[in-house]
């Protein structure tokens, strides 16, 4: 009777090592997949940061030229008028 009980002892002690063995085993697998989706979502967000980024610089850089554009465009306007002016006030200008 006593041989019983300490075989059934001991297997309940091998079930329940082998049970958190697998236990801590799952455990650590979940970690690392934890960890690794983490990674992921860092990099993906990283690489959207720098998608971001060269957007704005080529949007910062097409609104220049275009601001650089209407700048001189309204210098040559400027100057047009100007020179109209200085003709004006000399007379020499062409009359038609």
């Amino acid at each position: 009777m006593r041989m019983r009980i300490r075989q059934r002892m001991r297997r309940n002690r091998e079930r329940s090592r082998e049970r958190s063995e697998e236990d801590e085993e799952r455990s650590r697998e979940w970690s690392r997949k934890r960890i690794g989706s983490r990674e992921g979502i860092r990099e993906r967000s990283r690489e959207r940061s720098e998608e971001d980024e060269e957007r704005i610089r080529d949007e910062e850089l097409e609104h220049g030229e275009e601001l650089e554009q209407g700048l001189d465009q309204a210098e040559d306007e400027d100057q047009g008028e100007d020179e109209e002016e200085q003709e004006r006030r000399t007379g020499k200008g062409v009359r038609r």
